[in-house]
């Protein structure tokens, strides 16, 4: 198996304001849930230091690091990057073979089969394929699709 996970880390970058706007609408987004992140975060921001938040610190986009938001929004965004992806990318990945039976590790002879190409971890993308030529034609594919959702690389 042929795994691309090493630094190839995508971060996901949605700025406040009119981008975060433009982008979740785009992507059909619902408006009450838009307008919503928006109040949350535009243009304030807070330090915490020894359980005390200090005061409102202008912004002017982004989430940033430690920013309740950004976890869930970062996931939200990957689920709808990799349903766009799936797509593309038929007949990619490895094959993983399993019998649910109770016995999870060494299943003798295996039932059910799933071909798995994309692994999703925290902030991180893995994409698994059999061949390096897969597996070059798989972050071909997400490197066209990715900076369509204001990533980038």
């Amino acid at each position: 198996m042929l795994s691309n996970f090493s630094t190839r880390t995508y971060h996901h970058s949605i700025h406040a304001g009119a981008d975060l706007v433009a982008y979740q609408k785009a992507w059909g987004a619902p408006p009450k849930l838009v307008a919503l992140i928006k109040d949350l975060h535009t243009h304030h921001a807070a330090v915490n230091r020894s359980e005390i938040d200090s005061a409102p610190v202008g912004t002017s986009g982004g989430y940033k690091q430690g920013c309740v938001l950004a976890p869930p929004l970062f996931n939200v965004c990957l689920d709808s990057i990799i349903c766009q992806l799936l797509p593309q990318l038929p007949q990619l990945g490895v094959t993983i073979c399993y019998k649910i039976d109770g016995h999870l590790m060494h299943c003798k002879k295996p039932t059910e089969e799933v071909l798995m190409c994309v692994r999703m971890y925290a902030e991180n993308i893995s994409l698994a394929c059999d061949t390096i030529e897969k597996l070059r034609v798989a972050v071909t594919t997400m490197d066209a699709t990715l900076p369509r959702w204001g990533t980038y690389n």
